[in-house]
C-alpha cells in the first residue's frame, strides 16, 4: 500500500497529494519520512507545510544541511537559510519556481 501512496505523491495532483501526507501521517510509517522529505520541496505551499505537519509528528530531524535548508525554506526561515551556506543553494534555486512569488523572491534575495 505505501509504494502505491508514494507513487500517488509524486504525481502532483496537489489536492490528492495533501490527502495522501495525511494518510501517511496517520500510518505513522518511518518508511514515509523520504517522499515527505522530498515533499518539502514542491512548488506548492500547502504540500510543505503538510508536509512539515506530519514529519514533525513522526519524529524526523534533519540529517544533513541540505535536508535542513529544504525544511527552513518550507517554514520561510531565510535568514537560517542563508547561515547554512552552500548545501542551501540547490534548495534555493529549486524554490525560485515556487508558485508563491514571495517564495521565489525570498529565494532570490538569499542567493545574492
Amino acid at each position: 500500500m505505501l509504494i502505491v501512496l508514494f507513487t500517488v505523491i509524486e504525481n502532483k495532483n496537489y489536492g490528492t497529494f495533501i490527502v495522501f501526507i495525511s494518510i501517511l501521517g496517520d500510518m505513522r510509517d518511518k518508511r514515509a519520512i523520504e517522499p515527505l522529505i522530498k515533499a518539502l520541496g514542491d512548488r506548492d505551499k500547502k504540500v510543505r507545510e503538510k508536509a512539515i505537519e506530519v514529519l514533525k509528528n513522526l519524529g524526523w530531524k534533519p540529517r544533513n544541511d541540505t535536508e535542513k535548508a529544504y525544511y527552513l525554506i518550507a517554514k520561510q526561515k531565510w535568514s537560517k537559510v542563508v547561515e547554512i551556506g552552500e548545501p542551501a543553494v540547490i534548495p534555493l534555486i529549486q524554490a525560485l519556481n515556487d508558485r508563491d512569488a514571495k517564495v521565489r523572491r525570498m529565494a532570490a534575495e538569499a542567493l545574492m
